[in-house]
């Protein structure tokens, strides 16, 4: 018996060192997509819930940021600060849509129907891209 665990352990071994490494770049897309695609949709749900306007903002070329709105002055502001801030994963940029500001209204309705927007997400280890499209209905589907 003991010889038995003596060899599936070397076997083991060289499995080990013959199983060559993943790359994880495609793992790293799927992930900031998948987060892309939550944060998107939180923020609408947020609109519908919790009866505020909720504003999705890219910031910059991985960063962006959820605000909530308040009423005042004639017009909706941000409260500060944003309720959450993310960044995108190591070598993982926006391609399409920095700069991009989507208001959702109380009825998960974009507030400008005109700011409907794609998002585009690339991965620069494996050039793999990802599409993310928010519709004037407040839709978010990926492409």
């Amino acid at each position: 018996m003991i010889e038995v665990c003596a060899v599936m352990g070397i076997i083991g071994v060289f499995l080990a060192l013959a199983v060559p490494h993943v790359n994880n770049g495609a793992f790293v897309l799927n992930m900031a997509d998948q987060q892309l695609l939550a944060d998107l949709r939180g923020t609408r749900m947020d609109a519908l819930t919790k009866g505020d306007h909720f504003r999705f903002r890219v910031t910059a070329a991985s960063t962006y940021v959820e605000e909530r709105m308040q009423l005042g002055g004639g017009g909706w502001s941000a409260i500060s600060p944003a309720l959450k801030s993310r960044t995108l994963p190591s070598g993982v940029t926006f391609i399409s849509g920095v700069g991009t500001t989507l208001e959702f209204n109380t009825r998960g309705l974009l507030v400008i129907p005109q700011a409907a927007a794609n998002l585009e997400i690339k991965d620069a280890h494996t050039g793999i891209g990802r599409e993310i499209t928010v519709w004037p209905s407040g839709q978010v589907a990926q492409l």
